[in-house]
């Protein structure tokens, strides 16, 4: 069941089909970016962490010393 389409509406299609493409190419890079700054926020989160840990620590010693 072949049907005729005309050529200006293949072409229609293609540019359509193109456009998708461009359109996704450029969220994959945005959500690339998101997903990099992402994991570094949550290595600084991380870094943050272990040094309220170390901190905390070394108050528990200098309290623990000046007692």
């Amino acid at each position: 069941m072949n049907e005729f389409i005309p050529r200006s509406r293949l072409n229609q299609v293609i540019q359509q089909r193109n456009t998708y493409k461009e359109q996704l190419e450029q969220i994959q890079k945005e959500l690339k970016i998101a997903q990099e700054k992402l994991m570094l926020e949550e290595d600084s989160l991380t870094y943050l962490m272990k040094i309220h840990h170390l901190l905390g620590c070394m108050i528990q010693k200098k309290m623990i010393k000046n007692l």
